[in-house]
């Protein structure tokens, strides 16, 4: 079985936004019977987590998550996560990350 429908839907975003939800604890989702898999938001360029208090990572799953057009990361009032992905990531193109207030300007050789 292969990812969601759901999370398969989402590549064609340009930006995504979650914002004020107490209760979310994450984005996606790994519920056991999820093999490996590939998920490349390939439009994305800013991603936005805002006010979410319950919020421990994006990616629960073993995922690879591909990021290519990602270029802003802001997450702000997110005191309890603790990782962004439990699997693989690439960000070829990010050049800021924003947490909470800080800013930070990345070099071409990181990774997030």
């Amino acid at each position: 079985m292969g990812t969601s429908p759901v999370a398969k839907s989402l590549v064609q975003l340009t930006e995504m936004s979650i914002s004020y939800c107490r209760k979310i604890t994450e984005v996606i989702g790994n519920h056991g019977d999820v093999i490996l898999d590939e998920i490349s938001f390939t439009k994305l360029k800013s991603l936005k987590l805002q006010k979410l208090p319950s919020l421990t990572s994006f990616c629960s799953g073993n995922f690879i998550l591909k990021f290519p057009s990602l270029e802003t990361l802001d997450v702000i009032g997110c005191p309890n996560m603790k990782i962004f992905s439990q699997g693989d990531l690439t960000t070829q193109k990010l050049q800021k990350v924003k947490i909470d207030l800080k800013s930070v300007k990345l070099h071409s050789d990181f990774r997030l």
